[in-house]
């Protein structure tokens, strides 16, 4: 009989690379190789590109520390045209001058040094940074999980104002957490910054769930990320040689359910700290807070004593801290009304980002003054998080695409060189069309000429698998039969695909959920036209259990004529936050619910011929963690098994909305 306290799945199973480059390298082998290198480097990587022939030879200046104002320091390498500094050497003072273009990243600045080479050779003094207590910063100061990142940043740009090579404007560039870096000085700048280019990142917190789902791929990844990053010789792949409990840990969250069994009980919130309460508290009140309540030492301005791993691994695998705020920690203190900066922001429909850079940017539309808001654009292409994202594209194509839109040069010639071009007429949105393969754009969002329209699941009462006999049609249901099936809590069903963070993202078949008999299955006929869908999409389920608390997810499929599945959207929820966050209650057993399931936006065009399904069941790991379906309460195994029973009759029509754009 399987020890399920002990079992873990391979890595194969839940998605995880067997091999794992992790998300920076330092080795100074290979930063001297690119130095010697880098022109012809550049020249390559800018033709594929379609950027033309660099137009400079590239001085690079290693290892520069900024002292910050508490004694903290910043590991800085500065990337000049050589142009510009031969005319400095020689005094040639009116060009000696470039625009600046600004990186700062946790994950060793030697590992994109052939960025700063690249936009050097663009003519702008590119300035690469290791934010405190990371990578090469982390001798100098403790990591601050985002707290210090705008008041570091600032730091930064003030510095950058007294250097020779200064005219006056500065960008700043990169995606991910290179991005966040950047969302956290673009409100009330003191005119600092001249442009902004944040892709595949948002000003709302990734990690809030609004159906109370703990994100734990997400937290796993993150989790393995800060151990890497918070030293100065380690890739950030290789947790083993920083902390073996630590490489255990992100082990386990990731392949072992018994580890990532839910079951907290109601007031549980009550005895943690939440992220938001830190909102508006300064470093000296935060770092005592938390001192206090863990048991710390910490000192972000000091080299990290061993306090910050035990911090990250009580706030993440122990969930001590509440991370369930709104916002990232590094926008806590954001003021909407004050975002005075252009902005071109980078999304994908794979991205694990996307929800919440849409409900930013509406945010934005909203609240930010309108003359801001005329210089601030968002691009929504195919991808993933460093992800090609659908399953159509290939490889090279998809990557591609996102590299070549990641590196807007013709963004920052508008705003840093004054070169006129179409940026200024462009429309406040660009988005790709999936399945169709074309762009199209718009102002607002959702689309304006939206059809939402309810697509209604039914069957005979055996609905298990893509074997089954459910069915989705626009027809409401009348008397059917229920379909059922039971959740074990230590046979989960594994992610495949979606927007994920370490494990496979994108696109994937789904035939293995799909023969599962814990899989409600309900597919459409053949469309016998194709219809785009493009805006948020809502499932609406009508639900019982035997238990008294537990989850459900939903699963949006595209099924091609081949019989080949891919997955599109996926979401969930944890029944005992069915009236969100902050209002708690246990379900009554064998009691009907109505359960909403936000799934997300997408813009996908099912072609003639396909078929759209709906996947139903109760996990969904290793994206989350799993419910024990106790409640809070104990019991020897530390998890029971659950009867869940799906309706769609004319009391209880559960069904999907659908976001359908007419053909024009």
């Amino acid at each position: 009989m399987r020890d399920y306290k002990k079992f873990k799945f391979t890595k194969k199973q839940v998605g995880l690379p067997s091999f794992n480059l992790g998300v920076g390298l330092d080795s100074p082998i290979l930063s001297k190789l690119i130095d010697a290198t880098y022109y012809p480097i550049t020249i390559l990587l800018q033709e594929i590109l379609g950027f033309g022939f660099p137009k400079n030879r590239v001085t690079r200046f290693k290892e520069h520390l900024i002292p910050l104002e508490d004694g903290s320091k910043l590991a800085t390498d500065v990337y000049l045209p050589k142009v510009v500094y031969k005319n400095y050497l020689e005094k040639k003072i009116g060009k000696s001058k470039c625009p600046t273009i600004l990186v700062r990243l946790p994950y060793f600045k030697d590992s994109v040094s052939i960025i700063g080479y690249s936009l050097a050779s663009r003519g702008y003094t590119a300035i690469i940074q290791d934010i405190r207590g990371c990578a090469r910063s982390s001798p100098y100061g403790t990591n601050t999980i985002m707290l210090g990142d705008r008041a570091d940043g600032f730091e930064t740009l003030k510095w950058i104002t007294k250097r020779f090579w200064y005219n006056g404007r500065i960008g700043m560039w990169g995606a991910s957490y290179f991005g966040e870096t950047q969302l956290a000085l673009s409100w009330d700048t003191h005119n600092l910054i001249t442009c902004l280019n944040p892709g595949l990142c948002s000003y709302s917190n990734m990690i809030y769930h609004e159906g109370g789902l703990n994100c734990n791929e997400l937290l796993a990844g993150f989790l393995d990320i800060l151990y890497g990053i918070s030293n100065t010789t380690v890739s950030v792949s290789d947790t083993s040689k920083i902390s073996k409990k630590g490489a255990e840990y992100v082990d386990l969250m990731f392949r072992c359910p018994y580890d990532r069994l839910y079951n907290d009980p109601l007031d549980i919130k009550d005895s943690l700290i939440n992220l938001g309460d830190l909102t508006g508290k300064g470093f000296k009140e935060i770092t005592k807070l938390l001192n206090n309540k863990f048991n710390l030492n910490l000192n972000f301005s000091k080299k990290d004593d061993g306090s910050f791993n035990k911090f990250i691994e009580k706030a993440i695998y122990e969930r001590k801290f509440d991370l369930q705020s709104k916002l990232m920690p590094s926008n806590l203190n954001i003021d909407w009304a004050q975002i005075d900066t252009p902005m071109l922001l980078i999304a994908g429909w794979y991205d694990l980002f996307l929800e919440k850079i849409l409900k930013d940017f509406i945010t934005i539309q909203k609240i930010t003054p309108k003359e801001a808001q005329k210089h601030i654009k968002l691009i929504i292409g195919p991808w993933g998080h460093a992800d090609k994202g659908h399953a159509d594209l290939s490889l090279l194509g998809g990557m591609l695409g996102l590299v070549k839109e990641l590196f807007p040069i013709k963004w920052f010639n508008y705003w840093l060189n004054g070169k006129d071009n179409a940026w200024k007429h462009q429309p406040a949105i660009w988005y790709y069309v999936l399945c169709k393969n074309i762009w199209r754009h718009t102002n607002k969002w959702p689309l304006p000429n939206t059809q939402y329209t309810k697509y209604f699941i039914h069957s005979k009462g055996k609905a298990n698998s893509k074997f089954g006999n459910g069915k989705l049609t626009v027809e409401e249901p009348k008397d059917e039969l229920t379909d059922s099936y039971k959740f074990h809590p230590m046979n989960p069903v594994l992610t495949k695909g979606g927007r994920n963070l370490n494990i496979a993202i994108g696109g994937l078949e789904q035939n293995e959920s799909e023969s599962r008999k814990d899989v409600l299955v309900y597919t459409s006929d053949k469309l016998k036209q194709g219809i785009q869908i493009t805006g948020p999409i809502q499932m609406i389920i009508y639900a019982s259990s035997s238990a008294i608390d537990t989850d459900f997810m939903a699963k949006l499929v595209d099924v091609y004529p081949n019989g080949k599945a891919i997955n599109i959207l996926d979401d969930g929820i944890r029944t005992r936050f069915r009236d969100g966050l902050e209002s708690l209650n246990l379900i009554e057993p064998d009691r009907i619910y109505k359960y909403i399931i936000n799934l997300g936006n997408t813009c996908i065009y099912f072609r003639k011929d396909h078929k759209i399904r709906v996947d139903i069941t109760s996990s969904n790991f290793p994206k989350y963690d799993i419910n024990s379906n106790l409640g809070g309460k104990q019991n020897e195994k530390g998890y029971t098994l659950a009867l869940q029973k799906i309706f769609h009759n004319s009391d209880n029509p559960s069904h999907i909305i659908l976001p359908i754009i007419p053909e024009k």
